[in-house]
């Protein structure tokens, strides 16, 4: 079972709109029927807040899947995120190595190929989808800060 939500242009980063359950043919019509490009003007104009995102998590999983859009209506990138467990050491590279939420974000302007990776996601084929990003260009990888 998969749950979303979504993130509207300058909500605060801490709000989402919880939306229930959903499966790929599912996020496919609510990813494509999203108001993206409305979403980049709303934020141009109060440019402050979050970026529109829609957010899956599969319940029982570590892992999120998140797709955001960054630019404006002339010329815009799609950004995916992928939050998961990873090990992080102490400062300096000592101390007791602990357990951290990590997220990976990914440049892509193909909606199709976008569409791909989640399905990749919603089949639990995560070493597929690992690889598959491994083709992208990476915008950042930092520790994510997400409930």
């Amino acid at each position: 079972m998969f749950t979303y939500n979504i993130q509207l242009a300058g909500y605060p980063y801490e709000k989402f709109d919880e939306k229930g359950e959903t499966n790929f043919k599912d996020f496919i019509q609510i990813f494509n029927s999203f108001p993206w490009l409305d979403q980049l003007d709303n934020y141009d104009k109060i440019k402050e807040g979050c970026s529109a995102t829609i957010s899956v998590k599969a319940i029982g999983d570590d892992n999120d899947f998140w797709v955001s859009i960054a630019g404006d209506r002339e010329k815009y990138i799609f950004l995916l995120g992928f939050v998961y467990l990873k090990p992080k050491k102490g400062l300096f590279g000592l101390g007791k190595e602990k357990i951290v939420k990590w997220v990976d974000i990914y440049e892509i302007e193909d909606k199709d190929k976008i569409k791909s990776f989640y399905n990749l996601y919603f089949d639990k084929k995560t070493d597929n989808l690992k690889t598959e990003f491994s083709t992208l260009k990476k915008f950042d990888s930092m520790e994510a800060f997400i409930k």
